[in-house]
């Protein structure tokens, strides 16, 4: 029977934030990564999350001193883009070709376990893989110039997050380090592949700008408030 296994992109160096990378800004007490992995860590079917780190990176380990050491293990083998950075993590993780191999974005710490569950199912049955998203709902422009010339019919838009899933040999055989796809279901769609979209019932947002760290701390707040 397959296995999960998870990779982490934890690389950044937080140009867009003033120079602290991004995964180690802390949220709620806990730094953004510690946040990021606790919630993969949170479905009991996943054996190993693989944190992969630029070189350096001296910060990692502390943020995930609290983790089993079964669970949790640290590559400082991060590349200059994402691609890079995931490439490298699929090459160090220790599933097997059979398994399935689950990559997120450490600047996504508001996973929720409900969509991650369901992630996961949708991942076992689906060959080409799946990946977490939401249908977009805002209207859409298309702009020239810094003008308006056109309203995009946004019925089969959809808002990709992470994770995003797919078989271990598959997903080895579509991503490397130059690879110019902006995330994993990119990788699958130029192979051909058609991963399975999974509807997200939480808010999942990624945090890019200084804006988006007050919006992740209060749901990260919320959560731990209970219903």
């Amino acid at each position: 029977m397959a296995e999960f296994f998870a990779v982490v992109a934890a690389a950044g160096v937080g140009r867009r934030l003033g120079g602290l990378a991004k995964q180690h800004r802390l949220l709620a007490g806990r730094p953004m990564l510690a946040h990021s992995t606790a919630a993969l860590l949170a479905d009991p079917r996943i054996r190993q999350v693989l944190v992969v780190v630029a070189a350096g990176d001296d910060q990692a380990a502390a943020a995930l001193a609290d983790f089993p050491a079964e669970r949790v293990a640290v590559a400082a083998v991060g590349g200059p883009s994402r691609a890079a950075t995931v490439a490298a993590g699929l090459g160090k993780c220790p599933a097997a070709d059979s398994d399935i191999i689950v990559v997120h974005d450490a600047a996504r710490p508001c996973l929720h376990r409900e969509d991650l569950a369901r992630l996961l199912d949708a991942a076992a049955e689906s060959a080409d893989g799946a990946l977490l998203a939401a249908p977009v709902a805002a209207t859409i422009k298309r702009g020239k110039d810094g003008a308006s010339t056109a309203t995009v019919d946004r019925r089969d838009l959809w808002e990709a997050m992470t994770p995003q899933a797919a078989p271990a040999a598959l997903l080895r055989s579509v991503l490397s380090a130059d690879s110019p796809a902006t995330d994993e279901a990119q990788a699958l769609e130029m192979a051909g592949r058609t991963p399975r979209l999974v509807p997200a019932g939480h808010p999942n947002p990624k945090v890019t700008e200084a804006a988006d760290l007050q919006l992740a701390e209060w749901l990260l707040a919320r959560a731990a408030a209970g219903p």
